[in-house]
């Protein structure tokens, strides 16, 4: 007997007397490389130029802004619900700058994750409006942890901006770029303008380096210099740059030389309109930037800070550094150099009216580039090319998600093939997680599936039990930890009436899918996905679902009056010969246990009768097809006694119940006349008449 029944899309469900388990022939082309987008939860993703989320071999990590509160989170799958900030039962997210006392916190996290010591660096910038000369870049380092836990170990605070209110000082909630040199060397940068007003007058883009390795703490860092600034104009006015954006970069220079420590991102000085960028090596500014100059949305001498432009960069296994940028069409603009600083090429990724672009790198044996972009509709695209891409036609459309109203797209700054490339954005009102493909494995396949329950009988005998799959194809594993995973789901989302277990990975065409059925269930229809670890999965739309039971006949009638009937014993306890015994006939029956099966309930105007129960139920015959059962009932003298006959309906112990059989069950009292004894008229002289009196009611 079947644990799930299919049905195709638009057919009606197969009938409840046909016991095999059978699954509708799947759809070929329903297998989805694009748009799955999940929701992590309510909250804000940080500008593009930030790098806010990682990908270990425990699963993935995000850094976001939760109501004003900087903050991270943890899933180890990237489902929508399974986010949480360490082990399961912590809460959904918890502050990253929690107990270091720091006040005047910005929104915006960025952070850098060290592989090789799962080391997390957290940079965040200030929103103090009192005095714009102390608004420093607040900073945190951690332990990632395998439970999904970060151990935090130190802090510290540094203020970018020695320059008094006539000079450069920091953003209000400056957007903070952070990075790790080949050295263990931590680097920032941020924006700044005169008076510290976003992209006013005057800015430019002062960073500082560490003085301890793999530290972050307050003696750290030295105190900052007034030509610690990309452009070397100290605290005095540049005289023209005065436009500005999201442009603050810092990666490692991949040739970590005694010249070439980092590559950095900022504004270069007069030209309005323009960012530049430098190699650095120490805290004293280079002031020769290299060639390419950056040319951002819209370019014009409009004294704004314009949101819609950013700046992105990553650099691949080769030690090439890959950029782009918005660009003043509006256009995709991306970059190149070698680990030498010779640039390979420039032109355009993406034609059309984009608002953020997010870069990264997919490594492998031959490293792939991606980029994430969002068009002024909010439309999600992420495209990829070679790394030695060399003109527009090189980028290959990868994903796009129409529609998603997004805003803020942040990639990481890398991750290993065959793995998914994740990614985030801001929609809705709420952080949205959804990945795209790096892996050039097939992709899962249900053509030509059949399906199976182990043991054949469940759900009707238990409820905890396997979904076998066989004759399937692309089912991949990378790992005991990493491999293809199965996930029931309701119209494409979550739901909690089928908990989904473990996944057991057989073949490539076989597995297997231990489930537990959660009462009380709808029964479906219910999805059924497939997922592989590279992020690849079909979905099986409407396919599953577990048939209500349904009830035929109800016999035992009353011989007197003929109707299903039950007497009125003081508390009984459906023992002895006190009890009334319904015959059941139907389908879909269960027994989970001696103690969890189906049986009977009677109700009143749509309520539970409490006076009339079912003590016990037997000689059941669980299974999806026609079946039956005897129900003893137990009718206390609570029970309502009404010449109005109650509904009767089955319930399983999955929850589901069947249609009921209305106005059919009766509770009636016993009724007696007594006669009392009398003495014939030629009997006299008796003051007394002494014996008794018995009823003997008729059982059954």
């Amino acid at each position: 007997m079947a644990g799930f029944f299919t049905k195709a899309r638009g057919a009606a469900p197969l009938a409840l007397a046909f016991f095999a388990l059978t699954f509708a022939a799947y759809l070929p082309g329903s297998v989805f490389a694009a748009a799955d987008p999940r929701t992590v939860g309510v909250g804000n993703v940080s500008e593009s130029n930030m790098r806010t989320m990682f990908k270990n071999s425990n699963g993935y990590w995000l850094f976001f802004n939760n109501a004003g509160i900087p903050s991270w989170t943890y899933s180890p799958s990237g489902d929508a619900g399974s986010w949480r900030a360490g082990p399961l039962g912590e809460p959904f997210s918890k502050a990253i700058f929690d107990g270091t006392g720091y006040v005047n916190l910005g929104t915006n996290p960025t952070v850098w994750y060290v592989e090789t010591s799962s080391l997390v660096f957290v940079a965040v910038g200030d929103i103090n409006s009192v005095t714009s000369t102390d608004r420093p870049v607040h900073l945190r380092k951690g332990q990632v942890n395998d439970d999904g836990s970060i151990t935090w170990i130190h802090s510290g605070e540094i203020n970018l901006s020695p320059c008094t209110a006539a000079g450069n000082q920091p953003w209000n909630d400056a957007t903070v770029s952070i990075a790790v040199d080949n050295d263990g060397y931590v680097w920032i940068n941020e924006m700044g303008s005169d008076g510290g007003l976003p992209g006013q007058a005057d800015n430019m883009t002062p960073y500082a380096k560490a003085n301890t390795p793999w530290s972050v703490g307050n003696s750290s860092w030295n105190a900052v210099g007034a030509n610690q600034k990309l452009d070397n104009y100290g605290c005095t006015s540049d005289g023209n740059d005065n436009e500005s954006g999201n442009l603050n970069v810092v990666v490692p220079h991949s040739s970590g030389d005694a010249n070439n420590k980092v590559w950095m991102f900022g504004h270069g000085g007069a030209t309005e309109g323009t960012m530049y960028f430098y190699n650095e090596n120490d805290n004293t500014a280079n002031t020769a930037e290299l060639a390419t100059a950056i040319n951002f949305y819209p370019g014009n001498n409009n004294l704004n800070y314009e949101a819609n432009s950013d700046l992105s960069a990553t650099v691949d296994s080769a030690g090439n550094l890959h950029f782009v940028w918005i660009d003043v069409s509006r256009d995709v603009r991306y970059a190149r150099y070698n680990s030498a600083n010779a640039m390979q090429s420039v032109h355009t990724a993406a034609v059309g009216t984009y608002t953020h672009a997010s870069i990264s790198v997919a490594k492998g044996a031959v490293d792939k580039v991606f980029v994430g972009y969002v068009s002024d509709l909010g439309d999600v695209y992420v495209s990829s090319a070679p790394t030695n891409a060399a003109a527009t036609a090189d980028w290959k459309l990868a994903y796009s998600d129409i529609g998603a109203e997004a805003t803020k797209i942040s990639l990481p700054y890398s991750v290993y093939q065959p793995y998914p490339l994740p990614f985030t954005y801001y929609a809705g009102g709420s952080v949205v997680f959804d990945w795209a493909i790096t892996s050039d494995y097939p992709p899962p396949s249900l053509a030509s599936v059949a399906i199976t329950s182990s043991p054949a009988t469940a759900p009707y005998t238990t409820d905890s039990y396997d979904i076998v799959l066989k004759n399937s194809s692309g089912f991949l594993k990378l790992s005991e930890a990493e491999k293809v995973r199965g996930k029931v789901m309701v119209l494409g989302n979550e739901q909690n009436d089928i908990v989904v277990g473990t996944s057991t990975y057989h073949s490539t065409s076989s597995m297997t899918i231990s489930v537990r059925v959660a009462p009380p269930i709808t029964g479906g229809p219910y999805d059924l996905k497939i997922v592989n670890p590279d992020g690849q999965f079909t979905l099986a739309s409407n396919y599953l679902y577990i048939p209500a039971p349904s009830l035929n006949i109800l016999s035992d009638p009353d011989p007197a009056d003929g109707k299903i009937s039950g007497a009125g014993f003081p508390n009984n306890t459906a023992t002895d010969l006190n009890y009334r015994t319904l015959q059941v006939n139907g389908a879909g029956f269960m027994k989970w246990s001696s103690a969890n099966m189906s049986t009977l309930e009677f109700l009143s105007g749509g309520s539970a009768v409490s006076g009339v129960t079912v003590s016990t139920v037997t000689n059941i015959a669980a299974g999806q097809g026609a079946g039956s059962f005897s129900a003893n009932l137990k009718i206390s003298t609570s029970a309502s006694v009404s010449y109005t006959p109650y509904d009767v309906r089955i319930v399983n112990p999955s929850g589901q119940y069947s249609l009921q059989k209305d106005a059919t069950f009766y509770v009636t009292i016993a009724t007696v006349a007594v006669s009392y004894p009398s003495l014939n008229g030629d009997t006299t002289g008796f003051t007394q008449v002494k014996g008794g009196m018995w009823l003997n009611p008729q059982f059954g």
